[in-house]
């Protein structure tokens, strides 16, 4: 057995095509409690986040590219995109900056990059790496509302109103709020700041853990699933089927050699549930997916933060035929949301209450038509 594995991780480390999806490297809360004690501004990535990407970048170079590969970038080599924020932009440069050095001789990858270097990252459309953008804004936040309003949210919610402070437990609260505070009580222990004195370290507890708790939920939730990975999903389909069909024709030197996407939290967890690998816990700051082909095997591997991933019907690894069956499939899924639907295929979708869209509850989330086609006329405003 252990020669088994060693076998199929040796092929594993040989791949002759790889697609990486990387969540952006540590930054500071998006909403701090102080801030005026994180100099590098509101959600920005920090020293610690930057040297995280390089040091990605520096493994992908020694670990997955072979001793000949070019140092520096040229058009067809590889594709990169990051999401449109500074901080997943500046991760993508940090990351690059170790794959491509010679690209970036005079490159300070703490600064949001300048137009010198436009083909390295491309900022795609915000439906590609857009989250809450995916859609339309009052789509999803529609849906997390819904979601707020919901018995197992509310219990949730109470269950912490003994731990949130005194100014937000008086009024009605969100999980959003919550969550933001948990996320800003998290960034201050990781960077080792005293809490303020309002807070203890049961609140704290509680408080990361619930915002940990927000974004567990809402990536296995199908409609927030469907619309935030439909466009990656097609995009990586379509990667591994142009990189087979140029290793068809053509010398593998001629061929694209890796996809890049540097992306926010929202974006590696959906697209984890939507291929059946739902994560208890939130990928951390730099979590790494490396999607893996050998191709003469015909085999892909999937290695999460270089730990194997395992997918249903999938165990040390994919048969190519059956890793683009999943990725279809989850296409399939994806489209069934209502950022997709048109109304008369709504009232169909919501009718049968396909199993796909039901929210983890395991009750449809919308039970009758005319609720469906009000939610789409919703959207269309």
């Amino acid at each position: 057995m252990t020669l088994y594995f060693f076998f199929i991780y040796a092929q594993a480390s040989n791949a002759d095509y790889f697609v990486s999806i990387i969540r952006h490297g540590d930054r500071a809360p998006v909403r701090p409690l102080e801030p005026e004690q994180w100099p590098y501004g509101k959600g920005e990535l920090t020293d610690e986040g930057i040297e995280q990407c390089k040091d990605i970048g520096l493994k992908v170079r020694e670990s997955l590219l072979s001793n000949d590969f070019p140092r520096q970038w040229h058009s067809g080599l590889s594709r990169h995109y990051a999401r449109n924020f500074n901080r997943t932009i500046q991760s993508a440069h940090a990351i690059l900056s170790n794959i491509y050095p010679e690209s970036y001789d005079n490159f300070e990858s703490n600064r949001v990059p300048d137009p010198k270097l436009p083909s390295l990252v491309t900022v795609p459309e915000e439906s590609l790496l857009g989250g809450p953008h995916a859609c339309n804004d009052r789509a999803f936040y529609r849906i997390i509302d819904q979601l707020d309003a919901s018995k197992l949210w509310q219990k949730k919610k109470l269950s912490l109103r003994s731990w949130l402070p005194k100014d937000m437990s008086k009024g009605p609260y969100t999980m959003r709020q919550i969550q933001f505070l948990g996320d800003a009580l998290f960034a201050r222990k990781k960077h080792n700041k005293p809490l303020p004195d309002e807070y203890s370290l049961n609140q704290e507890k509680h408080l990361i853990e619930a915002k940990n708790w927000f974004f567990e939920q809402i990536s296995r939730e199908p409609r927030i699933m469907g619309m935030t990975s439909h466009k990656l999903l097609k995009e990586i389909l379509s990667a591994f089927q142009n990189y087979s069909s140029c290793r068809h024709w053509e010398k593998t030197e001629n061929c694209e050699h890796f996809l890049l996407f540097v992306a926010s939290e929202i974006n590696l967890q959906t697209f984890l549930a939507i291929m059946g690998a739902s994560q208890d816990e939130a990928v951390p700051y730099g979590a790494h997916l490396n999607i893996l082909l050998s191709y003469n095997a015909q085999k892909v591997f999937l290695k999460l933060d270089n730990k194997p991933l395992k997918l249903q019907g999938c165990q040390a690894y994919c048969s190519y035929d059956k890793w683009i069956n999943l990725l279809s499939r989850a296409i399939a899924i994806a489209e069934n949301t209502p950022c997709f639907l048109k109304s008369d295929q709504l009232t169909s979708a919501y009718t049968k209450k396909l199993p796909y869209l039901q929210v983890i509850t395991g009750q449809p989330y919308i039970s009758e038509a005319h609720q469906a086609l009000k939610l789409q006329r919703n959207i269309n405003r």
